[in-house]
């Protein structure tokens, strides 16, 4: 059972994408185009647990601690990496913006992959 936890190979780059997208709305000028990044995001998330859900078989409320940390420090890395990016944006470094949609994306790639092998331990040593 621990070995479908790993879900599909796309996940952890998906979910680190779809941040990187999440934080590259800081350079996107205009309400419209912004707003449709926002809601594809969002949907893009919600469509990625659903898969994970259907393919493991295990609810996230139901990983443990170390699981919900790594998932809080994804957050984190995207709300603080969102934040630097408004802040190069207001300052007229616009392409250093680019740099902060790589560091989320590896950053939330990585992170998925360890909650990912966390959620795994916890299922090996019993819910």
């Amino acid at each position: 059972m621990a070995s479908r936890l790993s879900g599909p190979a796309w996940l952890a780059p998906g979910f680190g994408l779809v941040a990187a997208a999440y934080v590259a709305t800081a350079v996107i000028t205009s309400d419209p185009w912004r707003d449709a990044v926002l809601v594809a995001a969002v949907v893009a998330t919600f469509a990625m647990l659903t898969a994970y859900r259907k393919t493991t078989g295990i609810k996230l409320s139901r990983l443990g601690a170390r699981a919900t940390v790594m998932l809080l420090c994804a957050v984190g890395v995207s709300l603080l990496m969102l934040s630097v990016s408004y802040g190069l944006v207001a300052s007229a470094f616009t392409w250093w913006v680019t740099a902060t949609i790589l560091v989320t994306f590896l950053a939330v790639t990585w992170l998925a992959k360890l909650f990912i092998r966390t959620a795994s331990e916890h299922v090996n040593h019993g819910i």
